[in-house]
């Protein structure tokens, strides 16, 4: 009888120490996940999101395209100027010539870049976004009877907000809204309209801000809207030919 319990006892120490090493190893598990995580934590405060990389303009040269675009709240125009000529069959590298022809002959000293694009046109870069609406107006005084000039806008971030029971049809009614439910918004802050959609009569808006209304707006996440809380999304959106 006395061998017996010291046999139980023995195993029961066995089990005893097995159970001490399985939680030893357990805690050592548990502790290099959350050593793990600490890393992956310190990484995501050092690298930054897109909404930091928008927000911040401090490494950004005065006149780059980001830091004029948070700084101001107009809608501004891009820095180049879109030339098509009006002979379809003309190659874009007869257009580059004439232009340049003409910029020296009447001696327009604004530092530019050609790029060819398609039917005989190419996008002229400015690299001083003051001197666009300039050479814009002599271009047109000088060669508008041969070629047509554009200066495309800027292009500002949009959001998505779906599944609305309401409908509205002006960007002026949804800012309204927005301003008296969300105490982000201001009147001052610019948004557009750019897409209504209907489905199973509940409809999803596209709306164009500019960045510094952006960036309020994701950093919330939700937005009221029709006396709802709609989860917002970044809207992005790819320029598609469908001619071919």
């Amino acid at each position: 009888m006395a061998e017996k319990l010291e046999s139980i006892n023995e195993q029961l120490n066995k089990i005893t120490e097995a159970d001490k090493e399985m939680s030893k190893n357990l805690d050592k598990k548990i502790d290099d996940i959350n050593n793990k995580l600490d890393e992956i934590h310190k990484m995501n405060e050092k690298s930054q999101t897109y909404s930091d990389i928008i927000n911040s303009t401090e490494h950004l040269p005065s006149n780059s395209n980001l830091a004029r675009q948070n700084n101001q709240k107009k809608p501004l125009t891009a820095d180049v100027i879109i030339v098509k000529s009006k002979i379809n069959s003309q190659p874009s590298s007869k257009t580059e010539l004439e232009i340049k022809s003409l910029l020296r002959k009447h001696n327009v000293m604004i530092p530019v870049d050609f790029q060819p694009i398609s039917r005989g046109g190419c996008v002229i870069k400015i690299q001083k976004n003051e001197k666009v609406i300039e050479l814009f107006e002599q271009l047109n005084k000088l060669a508008s009877e041969n070629y047509e000039f554009k200066v495309p806008s800027k292009k500002y971030p949009r959001i998505k907000i779906s599944n609305v029971r309401q409908k509205y049809d002006t960007a002026e009614q949804i800012k309204s809204e927005m301003c008296i439910l969300n105490s982000f918004i201001n009147e001052d802050d610019n948004i557009s309209l750019v897409r209504r959609s209907e489905f199973n009569n509940k409809f999803s808006y596209v709306l164009e801000l500019n960045p510094k209304t952006f960036l309020k707006v994701i950093d919330h996440e939700h937005i009221n809207l029709d006396y709802n809380s709609f989860k917002v999304k970044e809207h992005i959106y790819i320029l598609r030919c469908l001619k071919c």
